[in-house]
């Protein structure tokens, strides 16, 4: 089974503000690549509060290439493979935020989330927040970090593979009774 997990950080409010990306390519439950962009984002604001979360600073990202620039490198490993992410909703979101600003077009991929397959199974735990899940399985997490987070999120579905002897994607959804959702731009 292969599969990518991805974890962006932001700058502000903004969905588009995408100023982090990391990106983790697993194969047969093992990590294969990992990969990091620090990205600049449309509008070159980071919010104190954000910085707070994931330390990211202005300075960073100011000569930084902006996603439209990624574009190319990164739509490579989004092309067609299975994608997880931990609240898939907003790393999806963001996606979708930027592929807009930048007026890209032209990826779909089968995306799962891991906050809902660690809530089927782990059900008795207190939070199902990426920190909690991740220290439940024994992850190292530098949590709010766009890579650390990705290799967490991909250690999550590894381990309930494990767990559950799965092999595929489709015995995933199965096995848990989750969505595999379609990405289309």
């Amino acid at each position: 089974m292969e599969f990518i997990a991805i974890d962006f950080e932001t700058a502000n409010y903004n969905r588009d503000s995408a100023c982090a990306l990391g990106i983790v390519v697993v194969s047969q439950h093992q990590v294969i690549e990992k990969r990091v962009w620090m990205i600049r984002p449309p509008r070159l604001y980071i919010h104190p509060r954000f910085t707070e979360i994931h330390g990211i600073r202005v300075e960073q990202v100011r000569d930084k290439p902006t996603f439209g620039q990624l574009w190319p490198e990164i739509s490579a490993y989004l092309d067609g493979r299975p994608v997880v992410a931990h609240n898939a909703t907003f790393d999806i979101g963001v996606l979708k935020a930027v592929m807009n600003t930048y007026q890209i077009t032209g990826n779909s991929f089968p995306y799962l989330c891991t906050l809902a397959m660690a809530r089927k199974s782990w059900p008795k735990l207190q939070s199902h927040k990426l920190n909690v899940v991740a220290e439940h399985l024994g992850i190292s997490l530098q949590h709010h970090d766009a890579l650390e987070d990705a290799v967490a999120a991909a250690g999550i579905v590894s381990a309930i593979c494990r767990e559950r002897q799965i092999q595929s994607m489709g015995q995933l959804v199965d096995s848990l009774g989750v969505g595999m959702h379609n990405f289309i731009m």
